[in-house]
């Protein structure tokens, strides 16, 4: 039995639908996006996806997460708590389907026809990522095209979700996700589709409670130890901006 419930985001201010069961969570995201599918397509070229064929124009799973292309619709959905890896990505193709073959009954489904020509933009840098005030630096990591910097604060877990949430809104990014799978942990996932623009941002805050916080090293490769009163901040940047 799956039960289904429209909700919003919040600060973010966009509607999504959560599908439940016993075994796992999808947190389903449709979005309209100005992007075309050379610069989708990029935008996992550095993140080593699991191409998922006969599914949209393109379609990738990395992460736990399905990123769906079909025309100019983006369409995502998140797995909270994945059951059996191929089974999860079983369940959550099914449901892309289903999800675009519903499309294709509402006034949108124009948009999965619409095509968007390949824009030019530059690569993002060091100065794209969002520093929280006050936060430590500890590592910087930048791989095909992306970059990875960690930080930590001792600035209290809720003022620290707060300030990113703020800052993400204020970019104007189109496709938005938060989650919070557990006491101390948020993730949000963003993403700018444009015609000139093609990028992803995904911020980890790792609390206190959090059952397994991840274990971090500095830019020399040693192993950096979080004071008890620590937050984990991980923030990837990949794409254009």
């Amino acid at each position: 039995m799956v039960d289904a419930a429209a909700n919003s985001l919040g600060e973010f201010g966009q509607a999504t639908c959560n599908y439940g069961n016993s075994t796992s969570n999808l947190t389903v995201q449709i979005s309209l996006a100005e992007i075309s599918k050379t610069d989708f397509e990029k935008g996992f070229q550095n993140r080593d996806p699991q191409a998922v064929p006969n599914l949209g124009d393109a379609a990738f799973y990395s992460a736990g997460q399905l990123s769906t292309l079909k025309g100019k619709v983006v369409l995502l959905i998140f797995v909270i708590n994945p059951a059996k890896g191929s089974e999860t990505l079983s369940n959550a193709t099914i449901l892309t389907q289903k999800v675009l073959t519903a499309l294709e009954k509402t006034n949108h489904a124009s948009d999965l026809n619409s095509t968007v020509s390949v824009g030019n933009s530059n690569p993002v840098t060091a100065s794209d990522i969002p520093v929280y005030p006050g936060s430590v630096r500890v590592n910087d990591d930048a791989t095909s095209g992306s970059l990875i910097a960690t930080f930590t604060s001792t600035d209290s877990f809720p003022s620290i979700v707060s300030w990113f949430k703020k800052v993400v809104t204020g970019k104007s990014w189109t496709v938005n996700t938060a989650l919070e799978p557990e006491a101390d942990y948020t993730i949000l996932s963003v993403g700018k589709f444009t015609a000139d623009t093609s990028s992803r941002l995904l911020v980890s805050i790792e609390g206190l409670k959090k059952a397994d916080r991840g274990t971090i090293s500095d830019n020399n490769g040693n192993p950096v130890v979080l004071n008890p009163n620590d937050t984990l901040i991980l923030v990837t940047l990949s794409g254009k901006q």
